[in-house]
């Protein structure tokens, strides 16, 4: 990545966080009471197409859980079909063409985001992936779901840590395991 893409994804994240819906956003609530009222979920999946794979074994668990709301899961497209194909799953993909040379969402996809109207996004990439904190943040939900990492600390509102050692398959799990804590 060169440092060039690199300044302008601080530089939009630095934006975000001057924002007045980001203040406004930042303040306390009731987890169970949110997750509770979820209708509409969406799930984004990692960009490495390895993890993407382990993450889309996940999704039947949250259909569980959330199975009263409608799912989609967003992913990058990478010169291929989906990852994802399974029953009453709307999927939702991009390319580097809908991210502006300024890092922010072109309007196109911001317009399918802002239609969906999510309750819950959830985002399912380990290591930090800027795309996916984008999409996250845009989605305008009221709760955002992620792994820990210093760069998202400041636009996810629900957290996960996880052991540096621990295989993704684990990570995953736990996810699972805390949302369902919830119900």
């Amino acid at each position: 990545m060169s440092s060039q893409v690199k300044f302008a994804q601080s530089l939009q994240l630095f934006r975000i966080k001057k924002s007045g819906r980001y203040k406004k956003e930042n303040l306390p609530f009731d987890v169970s009471q949110r997750l509770q009222q979820t209708h509409r979920l969406l799930v984004c999946l990692p960009a490495e197409p390895s993890e993407a794979i382990l993450a889309c074994r996940l999704i039947p668990a949250f259909k569980t859980r959330f199975g009263q709301c409608e799912i989609t899961v967003v992913q990058e497209m990478k010169g291929g079909l989906p990852v994802v194909d399974l029953p009453d799953i709307d999927v939702m993909t991009y390319s580097l063409a809908d991210i502006s040379r300024f890092c922010t969402l072109k309007k196109g996809f911001q317009h399918k985001l802002a239609a969906a109207s999510f309750d819950l996004v959830m985002d399912l990439s380990i290591p930090f992936h800027f795309n996916n904190v984008l999409i996250t943040w845009t989605s305008g939900a009221g709760l955002r779901v992620g792994f820990y990492h210093p760069d998202r600390e400041a636009f996810y509102n629900f957290m996960l840590r996880q052991k540096a050692e621990a295989p993704p398959e684990y990570a995953y799990e736990s996810l699972v395991n805390y949302l369902l804590s919830f119900k």
